[in-house]
């Protein structure tokens, strides 16, 4: 008798499972099938399902039958990658896509509504107590255990058996592995690869690091800048090659605030080459970014669905402009400006040569026993009873760092303020607003009358009190700010945003500024003060 349409549709899809046999003893993979359920036990047999935070489902392979112990995003490629090599091992037949789709809907239920523990899950570092773990990836896939008392491999896979490591590692494509640690190493040779001249930007660049292995305090972002032929990418490539290696090192930043969204769950640190510009909404992306917090999106092809998604990575962009150019940026920002290669260290294509072999391991090491050190040094120094910028914990690190390798106490501190100070100077000059203001202040003979009234007549030190809107035109109208049509603000109220973000770089500069409302108005006084930075203080590479 002929089965209906909708009586076949009903008959259990079937595979074959390795260990079946037919009467006659015949292996499975020749006659007898068994259904997607009994396909089922032998996953969970061969796994442990759970839920991260943010409720996605994640597997822990158990390493049996040769296959090795991996943490895997339950609906990602690399996961599905595995469920298809387990049938195959099984059955030596792939998995049908929907068939596939039964097993990941059946998996990530067991792992969101099975009584299974939430778990969180990492990529190349994470914390424990006091232990730091660093995931060096490789074949054995080890992984590196970094504290106070020294650093260690410890076994990267057996989470079951006591004693093991208490956190997991997911592996997405295209994760490279790690040099392998050289006991005793040296991570001056790191400067044989990045073009990056005197104690001052050594210490923040190995502070920054060294910041990297943390994944429980705010990251910096490492601004790399240079003309033309200073190794800007080489630099790039060889501080990501002893952090975080990966196969392809740079990404789009013109894809935007997504592109950066997508970016922080496929890898550790975010690299970025040849940057000219970001704009205000990428900056505020990447301070987000740096202290660690969610954004939340429409989930696609839904109306009123979001998707939550938590963001803290650490970040290299390179090029020849500036690009960060908000304040709030900027002071989570590390830039370390490149000098010009002399012809002679330049190979055939006017970079250097990267780090490899060798010396990768030796910085790598060389970077662990410093992050050792440090470690020890941070509890002796104390929190800086004085901080500068928003990375607190950064500044904290680098002085214990900078005290370890033996500089003296508080130098590194003081070269951070300036550093800092120096960056948001450059800001404010690199501003049509803020170059028209601080010329504003300095030509104290110009006469702008301001509703009848001279700067002349003004109390001591103010040099404008008046409506926004006035200073607005007396500063559009005068040539002292050197601004042409396209980049001076086309209205007052752009005028008005643009002059509060620059108040505390012009303040670092010497220059007050304060508003309030009036009769429905805005008004603005503009003080001058003693200035925090001096443009001409720093002497470069000394502290």
């Amino acid at each position: 008798m002929k089965k209906t349409k909708a009586a076949a549709a009903k008959q259990p899809t079937e595979t074959k499972v390795d260990g079946a046999s037919n009467g006659n003893g015949t292996d499975a993979r020749e006659a007898k099938a068994l259904s997607i359920p009994n396909f089922l036990i032998h996953v969970r047999n061969e796994a442990d399902f759970f839920q991260a935070p943010n409720g996605e489902a994640y597997f822990t392979t158990n390493g049996l039958d040769e296959l090795p112990k991996q943490t895997f995003k339950l609906n990602s490629p690399e996961g599905k990658r595995w469920l298809h090599r387990l049938h195959y091992d099984r059955t030596g037949l792939g998995l049908r896509p929907g068939d596939l789709e039964v097993v990941v809907a059946t998996l990530a239920a067991d792992a969101q509504f099975g009584g299974a523990s939430e778990q969180s899950v990492y990529i190349r570092t994470a914390k424990h107590d006091d232990d730091y773990y660093i995931d060096v990836v490789g074949p054995e896939r080890r992984t590196v255990r970094v504290n106070k008392s020294g650093w260690e491999y410890v076994d990267g896979g057996n989470y079951r058996d006591p004693g093991e490591i208490p956190v997991k590692f997911v592996r997405p494509s295209g994760m490279k592995p790690l040099p392998e640690p050289t006991r005793g190493g040296n991570v001056d040779r790191l400067w044989e690869a990045a073009n990056i001249k005197g104690d001052v930007d050594r210490l923040l660049t190995l502070g920054f690091c060294l910041e990297c292995f943390r994944p429980d305090t705010p990251y910096p972002i490492l601004n790399l800048k240079g003309p033309p032929g200073s190794a800007k990418s080489s630099t790039h490539r060889a501080i990501v090659g002893v952090i975080d290696p990966i196969e392809v090192v740079f990404s789009n930043v013109e894809e935007g605030c997504s592109g950066f969204d997508a970016m922080a769950g496929k890898q550790h640190v975010l690299s970025y080459e040849n940057v000219s510009a970001l704009s205000r909404q990428q900056q505020d992306r990447l301070c987000t970014i740096s202290t660690g917090g969610g954004v939340s999106k429409r989930t696609l092809y839904t109306t009123n669905d979001v998707t939550n998604v938590h963001l803290h990575n650490p970040v290299i962009v390179n090029g020849i402009h500036t690009v960060v150019s908000a304040p709030d940026l900027i002071s989570r920002t590390i830039t370390i400006e490149l000098p010009m290669m002399a012809d002679e260290t330049k190979n055939g294509d006017g970079e250097m040569t990267a780090l490899r072999g060798h010396i990768g391991s030796e910085v790598f090491g060389g970077l662990l026993d410093l992050f050792v050190s440090t470690l020890q040094k941070l509890d002796e120094i104390g929190r800086p009873t004085v901080s500068y910028g928003r990375l607190v914990d950064f500044q904290h690190l680098a002085e214990a760092m900078s005290q370890a390798l033996g500089y003296e106490a508080n130098s590194f501190s003081d070269a951070y303020k300036k550093r800092l100070a120096r960056d948001s100077v450059a800001t404010v000059e690199n501003s049509a607003v803020g170059y028209a203001v601080v010329k504003f202040t300095e030509r104290p003979n110009v006469e702008v009358v301001i509703n009848s009234k001279s700067r002349s007549g003004l109390p001591e030190g103010v040099v404008f009190r008046g409506k926004q809107g006035d200073l607005f035109d007396a500063l559009r109208k005068s040539s002292i700010g050197g601004a042409t049509e396209d980049s001076w603000p086309r209205s007052t109220k752009t005028f008005g945003d643009q002059l509060r973000l620059l108040m505390p770089s012009l303040k670092q500069r010497g220059i007050l500024i304060r508003e309030w409302q009036s009769m429905g108005r805005k008004h603005i006084e503009i003080k001058k003060c003693s200035a925090v930075f001096n443009a001409f203080s720093e002497t470069k590479g000394n502290l």
